[in-house]
């Protein structure tokens, strides 16, 4: 049956072409790089759609519970995870709305009825489809298995109490490496001592790989952030340098969107990890270069909507704001921090923010300068390095005090 069913999705009711949006959809949110999770999420969901009746879709804590391992992501991905989230959740429930709607008229239909079921078994992927993967129907139904499990061992008798069997010999103490029953004085023994020491794992290839790849990922967040800010003023250089792009509309909406995506990750990540006036700072910047960005994303969309001029107007406000916001948080990190990096970072940041006003007042021409762009260029990458190795040493030093 369930092979029919395949079929008959194909054909004659065309699934093929769903799976084909949904793999072309992914593609286009994972150049966004702030919806890189909805991205993966409707790639599974393409997965999905070519054998909708021989597979199912569950969540990664759910498929954990079968290694009986609790789902672990990583930091960079937990916060990609809640901005998409966040930014996807109106979409998410207009999906809701239209497949709920789709899927009553293909009941009524009676035709439809094997396209209405396979929606409704992915109805909540389309409100969240993050953190979402395929799966063949025999996981799903372990799964459900190990869950009714679960939901009947809180109604089983618990088990007799026993009290814990007292350990023979005494606990050794980690401060001084004495068992609880030896003597203050007395000469350490090896019945009387532990050595508590942990020795180094061997300078192995693989272990300098791990450590090495810990340490970069310890350093994620600057490098996205970087890599952001390197994107945008790159293809401002370029820009100026190329008439063929001039001509072209919205060519610089792709790159700037990367670029706006790269350095939120990384100020949200910088300000999970950050205490005080640091997470603040890191937040707020996050805050104003994300906003801006999505708006062009949406101006964009409004031009052929006829929207084009009113939502003009909105960017050029909403941008205002969030170029006054980030000049003031440049004048907090300036002058209210004692960190050198820090005052460094922001005195850069505000002489390049200055720098491109004043081209704007003097002469139009100098925005497609190549040496403005370079001097920017170099400007912005060392003022963003400086802030971010400013925040690595605040949240070194405030990781050592709570220790």
């Amino acid at each position: 049956m369930r092979t029919l069913g395949n079929i008959l999705w194909h054909f004659p009711l065309l699934g093929f072409i769903r799976a084909l949006a949904y793999l072309v959809s992914g593609c286009l949110c994972c150049l966004t790089v702030l919806l890189i999770p909805v991205g993966l999420g409707w790639f599974q969901l393409a997965k999905y759609y070519l054998l909708p009746f021989d597979r199912a879709i569950v969540t990664r804590e759910e498929l954990a519970m079968i290694s009986g391992q609790p789902y672990k992501s990583d930091e960079f991905m937990s916060i990609l995870n809640v901005i998409a989230r966040i930014l996807y959740f109106i979409p998410g429930c207009v999906a809701v709305v239209a497949a709920a709607v789709a899927m009553v008229g293909q009941f009524i239909s009676l035709i439809g009825i094997p396209a209405g079921l396979v929606e409704s078994r992915i109805l909540r992927v389309y409100f969240n489809p993050v953190k979402k993967i395929c799966v063949p129907r025999e996981v799903e139904d372990h799964i459900k298995a190990l869950k009714a499990q679960t939901v009947a061992a809180k109604y089983a008798t618990p088990p007799a109490y026993r009290a814990p069997a007292q350990d023979a010999s005494p606990a050794c103490s980690p401060e001084t490496g004495y068992r609880s029953d030896a003597q203050p004085g007395a000469p350490a023994t090896d019945a009387s001592m532990t050595d508590t020491r942990t020795t180094d794992a061997p300078a192995t290839p693989e272990n300098l790989l791990a450590r090495t790849a810990g340490t970069l990922r310890g350093y994620t967040p600057g490098i996205s952030l970087v890599a952001g800010v390197a994107v945008i003023y790159l293809f401002n250089l370029i820009y100026s340098l190329s008439p063929l792009l001039r001509l072209m509309d919205n060519a610089h909406l792709l790159p700037h969107t990367i670029g706006a995506g790269l350095m939120t990750v990384g100020l949200v990540s910088l300000a999970s990890r950050s205490h005080g006036t640091n997470r603040i700072i890191s937040a707020v910047l996050g805050i104003a270069v994300a906003v801006p960005a999505l708006l062009m994303v949406i101006r964009s969309a409004g031009m052929h909507l006829g929207f084009d001029h009113t939502l003009y107007i909105i960017l050029g406000i909403v941008g205002t704001v969030c170029s006054l916001a980030i000049a003031g948080m440049m004048i907090v990190g300036l002058a209210g921090t004692k960190n050198r990096l820090m005052q460094y970072g922001c005195a850069l940041l505000l002489a390049t923010a200055a720098l491109e006003i004043l081209c704007g007042f003097i002469s139009p021409t100098l925005n497609y300068s190549p040496i403005r762009h370079i001097l920017l260029l170099v400007a912005a990458l060392a003022g963003w390095a400086f802030f971010t190795a400013a925040m690595y040493e605040e949240s070194r030093r405030d990781n050592n005090t709570l220790r």
